[in-house]
């Protein structure tokens, strides 16, 4: 286990927040690479890699918070 202590309502707000503006960035991204080089591009696919990744973030951050908010 980790000997750190739980985010606090305040940092766990700060956070969602700050990986929305991240997604919001990510998806941004993406969509130019998509469109600059294609979407089989590397560029491309490693752009819509770092969204995904970024979302399945965001669903497990909801979860915790759904059990802690329980």
């Amino acid at each position: 286990m980790s000997d750190h202590g739980p985010l606090s309502n305040r940092q766990l707000q700060q956070v969602n927040e700050d990986v929305a503006e991240l997604a919001s960035r990510a998806e941004e991204l993406a969509k130019l690479m998509r469109a600059t080089h294609g979407p089989d591009d590397p560029r491309a696919v490693r752009a819509q890699d770092i969204r995904d990744a970024i979302q399945r973030f965001q669903w497990a951050m909801e979860r915790q918070w759904k059990t802690v908010g329980a």
